[in-house]
């Protein structure tokens, strides 16, 4: 088990080296892939708004902030096919250990993005479109402490 975590763990490097080589930068991932995907379901939610709806817009809003998640974290069967054209599985194959942790670890930072690209789309369409958040009110609330 030990030997599969720290084989987990160098795969997980290798995946955050390949999500650095995808994007080059934390930048250019902000403008190119967040901003692309809070404008596309920006537009649904305007559509929302155009049918005078606040349910109907709190539903597209969430709805859209929730399926971009997926969409980014899909990114990890591209990858593992790359790995595959790259010749990294023959060389997976024929090590002492079990491939699994390798490719999930490898894998995994595209399921980050994922979580990720939804928490940041959700955010900025609930700020862009004064989605009201009584939930976040209580737990700010509740993290004062006692008599302010």
């Amino acid at each position: 088990m030990k030997n599969a975590v720290r084989i987990f763990r160098f795969g997980f490097l290798v995946g955050l080296r390949d999500f650095d080589v995808f994007w080059k930068n934390w930048r250019i991932w902000l403008v190119a892939w967040i901003l692309r995907v809070v404008t596309v379901a920006g537009s649904w939610v305007l559509l929302g708004r155009l049918l005078e709806s606040q349910d109907r817009l709190e539903y597209l809003l969430i709805g859209q902030a929730i399926i971009v998640g997926p969409q980014a974290a899909g990114w990890a069967v591209p990858s593992s096919t790359w790995n595959r054209y790259d010749g990294i599985y023959p060389m997976l194959v024929i090590a002492p250990s079990s491939i699994a942790p390798s490719i999930i670890g490898r894998s995994s930072i595209w399921l980050l993005n994922g979580v990720g690209t939804s928490l940041i789309t959700f955010l900025v369409l609930a700020t862009a479109f004064r989605l009201p958040l009584p939930h976040a009110v209580l737990a700010l609330r509740a993290a004062r402490p006692p008599g302010e």
